[in-house]
């Protein structure tokens, strides 16, 4: 009898134990109990060490009110309020350091952060744990402007949204402002022209890849020159021009305003809801540019859905993010080239094919962030992969137990450079960075920077060593590259 209830006990801890082990095989975590609203949005995910930074539509994370940006605590694992949060939208975080502070930038259509008025643009100091507002007034013809998009490039910070003034300075879409002089300036008229109506221009997203900036969003004109939908400045000659073969469309007349951009090596991934690209014909919401030839093309099949057999009528991308190796892709979709891809999709650069991560999430993906060991979705979800986990509108995929093929590949980003006793170097979002020289021995000469960088251009100067052959190695967060340079002094 003693045998048989020692044997009852075991069976029943080994069935314990394997429908432990069976959740347990899902690569999905949550963060706590998620974010709430009636209609939440998420639109910008950005980690710092060992908490995570969102911002977007919501008034509670977990169970603390929140209202439109959060910081959720891996310590702890517990969602906090930020600075008493702000009043309206957050649609825009980017990350930089200045000496000693670590600075939240905060971009949207708030009117207040904490118990303070600001208006759409705010910095939020994580040492300090302060506010601090960068304008007085944005606003757009009739109604109150937005901040869509920020791009941090030294001490320049980009800033893209619907406005027609900032601080009283006119502005069309399109601003920069300056961290050291603390002062503003208009970045182009960016205009929709429909017929005979003329309206005011919007940019969602900015991106800087060498001299040039590249913008996206609603706008058909920028400084009076056709430009639909995106458009490149020269930042060496100040001037903005077109993007040949750029037109986005869902149908034959009817205009798409593109969502997301990545740079990818010598191509930008351009993501939004459209079916076709001017004269490239069919290009399913994915498509690719190419720095060099200037020729347009649809990556691997594109993501989709058969909208003629679906009840949901419409496909389309809004978030994307690379490392390098993969591109994660992010959206309304159910397709991803010719497999079953749930609103999240993974294409792998070395293998050339698209993977899934398990069975994706239950609504649209809308945002991406990432650290070294987790890929950060947020979006109108509430579920994510096979087993249906439970998340509330953002969810943590562990990157360091993926099953997505990481073979090895060369880095797509700009390697770094000297030139005139500096070296140049790029990042491609806020992360940390360690950029070291190296003898032909292979011993070490110097630590040339350590710490975390916004994204961008970054320049440091060569120490004092004798003229030859170098290495440098550039590690980016979980990436690193190693390249030979030619030291002249």
């Amino acid at each position: 009898m003693k045998s048989d209830v020692l044997w009852s006990v075991r069976f029943s801890m080994v069935l314990v134990l394997a429908s432990f082990a069976h959740a347990q095989t899902t690569r999905w975590e949550a963060l706590g109990n998620g974010l709430y609203s009636p209609v939440p949005t998420i639109e910008a995910i950005v980690p710092v060490g060992n908490d995570v930074y969102v911002g977007g539509v919501f008034t509670r994370a977990g169970n603390v009110s929140a209202s439109m940006i959060a910081r959720w605590s891996w310590a702890d694992r517990r969602w906090y309020d930020v600075g008493g949060s702000v009043n309206s939208n957050v649609q825009t975080l980017r990350l930089a350091v200045q000496g000693s502070d670590t600075l939240l930038f905060v971009g949207g259509s708030f009117e207040r952060v904490g118990t303070a008025p600001c208006d759409r643009l705010a910095i939020w100091n994580l040492r300090t744990q302060q506010w601090e507002c960068l304008t007085d007034s944005v606003r757009a013809a009739g109604w109150g402007g937005a901040v869509f998009d920020l791009y941090l490039d030294g001490e320049r910070l980009y800033v893209g949204g619907t406005f027609r003034s900032i601080n009283g300075i006119p502005m069309s879409g399109m601003a920069v402002y300056n961290l050291r002089t603390r002062t503003w300036q208009a970045l182009g008229n960016f205009e929709e022209r429909r017929d005979t109506v003329v309206r005011s221009g919007g940019i969602s997203k900015v991106l800087k890849v060498d001299s040039s900036l590249y913008v996206i969003g609603f706008f058909t004109h920028v400084d009076g020159i056709p430009a639909q939908g995106m458009a490149r400045y020269d930042v060496r000659t100040q001037r903005w021009d077109s993007v040949p073969g750029a037109r986005f469309l869902v149908t034959d007349d009817v205009v798409a305003a593109p969502s997301a951009i990545v740079r990818v090596g010598d191509s930008l991934i351009v993501g939004g809801e459209f079916e076709t690209l001017g004269e490239h014909g069919r290009i399913r919401a994915l498509a690719v540019y190419n720095l060099r030839t200037h020729q347009w093309s649809e990556l691997a099949g594109g993501v989709w859905r058969d909208t003629a057999r679906s009840p949901v009528k419409y496909y389309a991308v809004f978030a994307l993010h690379t490392d390098g190796k993969r591109l994660y892709v992010g959206g309304s979709f159910d397709t991803a080239g010719t497999i079953p891809a749930r609103n999240l999709a993974v294409y792998d650069f070395a293998t050339a094919r698209w993977d899934t991560l398990e069975s994706g999430t239950s609504g649209r993906v809308t945002a991406f962030g990432r650290d070294q060991s987790r890929l950060y979705v947020g979006g109108g979800f509430t579920t994510v992969g096979s087993n249906n986990l439970r998340v509330n509108y953002i969810a943590a995929w562990r990157l360091d137990t993926t099953t997505v093929s990481v073979t090895s590949t060369p880095s797509v980003e700009s390697p770094p450079t000297v030139e005139q006793g500096v070296i140049r170097f790029f990042v491609d979002e806020a992360t940390n960075v360690t950029l070291e020289l190296y003898d032909l021995r292979g011993s070490r000469c110097a630590v040339l920077c350590e710490g975390w960088k916004a994204a961008g251009e970054h320049v440091v100067p060569i120490p004092a060593v004798a003229r030859g052959v170098y290495f440098v190695r550039l590690q980016r967060g979980t990436r690193s590259m190693i390249v030979p340079v030619l030291i002249e002094r």
